[in-house]
């Protein structure tokens, strides 16, 4: 089938013998103009009209330049437990809205371009084993969870479909007790393996004491082949290679692995963070006290083993983000900031400026996003 959207943009969908096709990347009552094709024989164009997004769904409004938006962001809205897609008008293009009692954190993609993967986390305090993973595909009609008691915040997947997942590792199996945070994987076949925990390395960034770390955010270097994990309470970033489990180096915390320059200032209790192509960017949410989250980037010499802030962006006017907030850098030299207990997204340039911004109509918490490019080459 080919269509035309809004846009103007004329899309194919691959071949198919079923009596449907799936189009993905259009907003809510938008016409669409579409023609069957069976070998050489083309269907006079039909125009569509897409359904509407329902009435209590969150809003969103958008200001800048929205050529500066290149495909789609998946938003986690945390009160809803829901995940939401949108375009670069702050429309919603696809969404799946969650089960009261959980929140949502993290929405991704699938590897296998399925769907989407979300997270349902129990928040209340004490037994959370009623926390999973969830797969929804792009039609919706069909919710593949994933049982992972005790999955915290953050988790990604791999290309061949491994998950991996924050979540608390048990030192003793039989003595709960010895909960502290760590990193798991599990493969397709559900297999699980803890790649690392904190009991492997119950003094990083040289903590002193308790094993209290909270992980909090997730990345992946392909380069290194080593995961990135954000200790909010210890206030500082490690790299643990994933072969080997071994920690490869810290930054922050006390005593770390790099030098932080004179003219430099160090980040307090952070949460989400991002690589870039000199070092690291990642959301400071700093102290009650200093009232002042920011977006910070820092560039990172491996081989001095120094780290020199470069840029420091706080939020206009000041507040204190207590919890989430998250910073990723973009191909095109953009940095998306989410400053969660605003409910507001930012594109900054490399001065610092925001060229494109999107807000919750009705203040809705927003926690981590994740960018997606090719949404519509997802059509079949």
């Amino acid at each position: 089938m080919e269509f035309t959207g809004p846009d103007g943009i004329t899309r194919t969908t691959a071949p198919t013998d079923q009596g449907s096709a799936l189009l993905l990347g259009l907003p809510p009552e938008a016409l669409v103009t579409a023609i069957v094709v069976a070998g050489s024989v083309r269907s006079e164009p039909v125009s569509i009209t897409t359904g509407s997004a329902p009435s209590d769904l969150v809003g969103f409004t958008v200001g800048g330049d929205l050529a500066t938006f290149e495909g789609h962001l998946v938003l986690a809205v945390l009160d809803r437990a829901a995940v939401v897609i949108v375009d670069a008008e702050g429309r919603p293009v696809w969404w799946h809205e969650g089960v009261a009692g959980f929140t949502a954190t993290r929405g991704l993609a699938s590897a296998d371009g399925t769907g989407v993967w979300l997270n349902q986390e129990v928040l209340q305090d004490g037994d959370d084993a009623d926390s999973h993973l969830l797969h929804v595909n792009w039609w919706g009609d069909v919710q593949t969870p994933v049982t992972w008691p005790r999955v915290k915040h953050d988790f990604l997947e791999h290309t061949d479909g491994t998950l991996a997942a924050l979540t608390d590792v048990l030192a003793d199996p039989d003595e709960p007790t010895t909960r502290a945070g760590g990193l798991v994987e599990r493969a397709p076949d559900g297999t699980e393996r803890v790649v690392w925990s904190i009991h492997d390395d119950p003094a990083v960034c040289d903590a002193q004491g308790e094993l209290l770390s909270h992980p909090n955010a997730l990345d992946w270097d392909p380069a290194s082949e080593q995961y990135l994990i954000s200790l909010h309470v210890r206030q500082c970033i490690v790299a643990i290679d994933r072969g080997t489990g071994q920690l490869a180096w810290w930054l922050g915390g006390t005593g770390g692995d790099f030098l932080l320059s004179p003219d430099s200032t160090p980040f307090g209790p952070q949460h989400q963070f991002s690589l870039t192509p000199t070092g690291i960017v990642l959301f400071d949410n700093g102290a009650p006290s200093d009232n002042a989250s920011r977006a910070v980037a820092y560039d990172l010499d491996f081989d001095a083993w120094t780290a020199d802030e470069t840029w420091s962006v706080p939020y206009e006017p000041a507040f204190y983000a207590a919890a989430y907030g998250d910073v990723e850098a973009l191909g095109s030299g953009l940095t998306r900031v989410i400053w969660d207990g605003r409910g507001h997204v930012q594109h900054l340039d490399e001065d610092g400026d925001a060229v494109w911004e999107l807000r919750t109509a009705d203040g809705e918490g927003l926690a981590y996003g994740s960018s997606l490019t090719d949404l519509a080459s997802r059509s079949r």
